[in-house]
C-alpha cells in the first residue's frame, strides 16, 4: 500500500517529461546526445545539442552572477528553469514520500503546472532566508530572488543598496517593517513623517512608532 501510494503521488509531483511538459533548456546531458547520435544521424543531434547550448549556458551565468539577463529568455526556458529546480527538492524525488512539516503535495496538477511543482517550504525555524536542507531548489530559487531583487534595486539608481530580501507580504505588513527598519536606523525617533504627493494635493502623513 505505502508504495502503491509513493507511486501515485510521485508521478503527480513529477517534472514533465519532455513529450508532455516544458522542455528546452538544454538540461539533457552529454551521455542523452551521445545516445541519441546511436540512434539518429550524429550531425542532427550535434547540430540540435549546439543549438540548446546557450539556454544552458544563460541558466549557468544566472546562478552564477544572481543578475538579470541582459536579454529576455524564451518562456519555455524559463519552465525548464523552474522545473528543473523544483526537482531538486526532496518532496519530488522519485521514489520518496516525504512527512516534513514543509514537504508539499499538490493534489490537483492543475496547481502543480501552475508553481511549475514547486511546492516545498523554504527557510528554517525563526530564519526565513536560511538555505532549507531538503529544499536545494527552492532554496535556490528563494536566493536568486533576493540577488536578483538587488540587481533591479542598483540599476533603479539605488547604488548603496548591499542586501534585499524577497517575501510574500500584504501592503499592511510591508510598510511595518518598513517603519521598523526605519526605527532601528535611529534608536531616538519617535516620529514618522511620510510626504505624499497626489496628483492636486500634498498632505504629510505622521506615524509614532511604539
Amino acid at each position: 500500500r505505502t508504495k502503491a501510494i509513493a507511486s501515485s503521488s510521485d508521478a503527480a509531483m513529477a517534472p514533465p517529461k519532455p513529450q508532455d511538459g516544458p522542455v528546452g533548456g538544454g538540461g539533457a546531458s552529454s551521455k542523452f546526445f551521445a545516445a541519441a547520435a546511436t540512434v539518429v544521424d550524429a550531425a542532427y543531434v550535434t547540430q540540435a545539442a549546439q543549438a540548446m547550448r546557450p539556454n544552458a549556458q544563460a541558466a549557468e551565468t544566472l546562478v552564477a552572477t544572481g543578475k538579470l539577463p541582459g536579454s529576455p529568455w524564451r518562456e519555455r526556458d524559463i519552465e525548464w528553469f523552474l522545473w528543473m529546480c523544483a526537482s531538486m527538492d526532496s518532496n519530488n524525488f522519485a521514489a520518496n514520500v516525504g512527512v516534513g512539516e514543509r514537504e508539499g503535495r499538490v493534489v490537483s496538477p492543475l496547481v502543480r503546472r501552475l508553481n511549475a511543482g514547486a511546492a516545498h517550504g523554504v527557510g528554517r525555524s525563526g530564519d526565513l532566508a536560511a538555505v532549507q536542507p531538503k529544499a536545494a531548489g527552492a532554496s535556490l530559487l528563494a536566493k536568486l530572488s533576493n540577488k536578483l531583487a538587488l540587481d533591479a534595486l542598483r540599476e533603479a539608481g539605488l547604488k548603496e543598496m548591499r542586501a534585499a530580501v524577497v517575501v510574500p507580504c500584504a501592503t499592511g505588513l510591508t510598510l511595518a517593517l518598513c517603519l521598523l527598519a526605519l526605527r532601528g536606523a535611529d534608536a531616538t525617533a519617535y516620529h514618522f513623517a511620510a510626504r505624499r504627493q497626489a496628483a492636486t494635493t500634498t498632505t504629510t502623513t505622521t506615524t509614532t512608532t511604539t
